[in-house]
């Protein structure tokens, strides 16, 4: 059984907090509660997983109190818990305590749930001799961006076959999982290998740089005294076989730019080689 974990995105979170609940106050003062009160009983962990959970009364001495944990995309908690404490907080009477731990953001999700068991099977026949290969996709009609490979290498020859398929039962909740199947090698002097594979698409941003070389299709967008993969190399590159050439304008600069998704917060980085030749 093959049963993978979840795609990462940079923006999902986890977010965890405590919450008092206010009644009528006679005073513009909205909420007064300086744990002196609190217990230290009846809180504990509420929340595991992905979702959202609530909990309400979190410590037996005070009353109103309220906490709440939650994930979303592919963001995973460990555990969440929220208790009352006797000797923490600003004055050492009391305080409230959120604790999270193991908060997890997974490469790759495939629950498996949807799993038809069928559009899959042999992928790779055996009797074609050593060193054969293939890849295939959708191994499963119920799953999207999936695919398997397998062959053998340095002698090894398949006598039997290789398949890949989803199945409505098993897998680590038993509502669905996939069989990767490798059936009779005669390994010789070599060996063999197989495995499935998921599209996980790009990362939310994640940063792309196009034709970082000048060696392909244009991406740039260039000003003034400046040229992507000019028809005439003066030098040779750093590497590939083109480069990107500028020189000073009589006036305001030259140079080349292109727009790149990004999201608050990101930092990216670049780095280039330029040269300016002795002879210019």
């Amino acid at each position: 059984m093959f049963r993978p974990t979840r795609v990462t995105r940079i923006t999902y979170v986890a977010c965890c907090a405590l919450g008092l609940m206010t009644g009528a106050l006679a005073s513009a003062q909205v909420l007064d509660e300086d744990f002196d009160g609190a217990s230290a009983t009846g809180g504990g962990t509420f929340f595991n997983g992905s979702g959202f959970a609530l909990l309400e009364d979190w410590d037996d001495g005070i009353s109103g109190e309220t906490a709440f944990a939650g994930t979303t995309g592919n963001a995973n908690v460990g555990y969440a818990a929220a208790f009352g404490s006797l000797n923490a907080g600003v004055d050492g009477s009391g305080a409230g305590i959120i604790e999270v731990g193991g908060v997890l953001y997974d490469l790759i999700w495939e629950s498996f749930d949807n799993v038809t068991g069928t559009g899959g099977g042999e992928f790779l026949a055996g009797g074609a001799g050593a060193d054969t290969f293939n890849f295939v996709t959708n191994w499963d009609d119920g799953i999207f961006d999936e695919y398997a490979f397998g062959g053998t290498f340095d002698g090894a020859v398949l006598d039997g076959s290789m398949s890949a398929m989803g199945v409505t039962t098993g897998g680590l909740s038993g509502l669905g999982g996939a069989i990767l199947d490798v059936d009779a090698v005669t390994l010789n002097s070599g060996g063999w290998y197989a495995g499935l594979q998921f599209d996980i698409g790009p990362f939310p941003g994640s940063v792309v740089l196009g034709n970082p070389g000048f060696e392909g299709a244009s991406a740039w967008t260039s000003f003034s005294n400046a040229f992507e993969a000019p028809a005439t190399m003066e030098v040779a590159p750093h590497s590939g076989s083109m480069a990107a050439k500028m020189y000073g304008a009589f006036s305001g600069p030259s140079g080349l730019y292109q727009d790149l998704p990004t999201v608050a917060g990101q930092t990216i980085e670049f780095s280039a080689y330029a040269l300016t030749p002795s002879f210019d």
